[in-house]
């Protein structure tokens, strides 16, 4: 079974009602539903989504607004997806690494150094880290892009 990466934006778009991306998004869903891909991210994933939740709660993401009930509704949800979660592990020199050599912070890193350590794909819908990393044509996937031969 294939290995897909997918970070923050990628998981709020199986759900969140306004993302520009949300069908592809879903495929990648569907497709991990069906068996065909693992879904793995990182241990900061949840809290980012938990981030995001609280501003929407808050009526503070447009698009985004919803019930504290819609918000449980969601991580119960994700909680189902039985998505593989990892630490940082033996990785944090390599996150460091990353950082510094694209630009980016510890948090995109994290994405990155994931699925180069588990020789997966990385999936997102982070325009900013899909743009800004080089070098990582085949293994760094924008959402919208997903699934297109």
């Amino acid at each position: 079974m294939k290995r897909v990466v997918v970070d923050t934006s990628v998981v709020l778009a199986f759900y969140l009602p306004a993302e520009p991306y949300k069908a592809k998004a879903l495929t990648l869903l569907a497709d991990h539903g069906a068996g065909a891909v693992q879904l793995e991210t990182t241990a900061l994933t949840m809290y980012e989504i938990l981030n995001v939740l609280s501003r929407c709660v808050r009526g503070l993401k447009p698009g985004g607004i919803m019930s504290p009930g819609q918000a449980a509704a969601v991580l119960a949800a994700i909680d189902e997806l039985e998505i593989g979660v990892h630490g940082i592990g033996a990785t944090p020199q390599r996150v460091l690494e990353l950082a510094v050599a694209h630009g980016r912070s510890a948090h995109d890193a994290a994405f990155l150094a994931l699925a180069e350590a588990l020789d997966a794909e990385l999936v997102t819908g982070d325009e900013r880290l899909w743009r800004g990393v080089k070098g990582w044509e085949g293994r760094l996937t924008w959402v919208g892009d997903y699934g297109a031969t």
